[in-house]
């Protein structure tokens, strides 16, 4: 893993970012996400928490502030995933 400076778009990097991911020290492990849109078209969140938890999030069309979208939506998942202190045993979808 490396620290880059800066992505395909020149902004600065503030975190460790390694083949495609972003990777952040957490509560005893690394907690890793990885973001992307196509303008006025999709987006997707994956992260994996350093307790083993993943989430995916996956939209077909986006907000005109999508900055602003993801800042909100983003946190409150993250809290949603601190909170939950038991998953279920047995396999919901099958």
């Amino acid at each position: 893993m490396r620290h880059d400076s800066h992505n395909a778009s020149s902004r600065r990097r503030t975190k460790p970012f390694g083949l495609g991911w972003h990777s952040e020290a957490r509560n005893g492990g690394y907690q890793w996400s990885n973001a992307g849109t196509l303008a006025g078209s999709s987006a997707a969140w994956l992260v994996r928490t350093p307790d083993g938890s993943t989430l995916a999030v996956l939209f077909n069309s986006l907000p005109v502030n999508v900055d602003a979208f993801f800042i909100d939506l983003l946190s409150r998942l993250e809290h949603l995933l601190r909170i939950i202190t038991a998953w279920p045993e047995i396999d919901l979808f099958g």
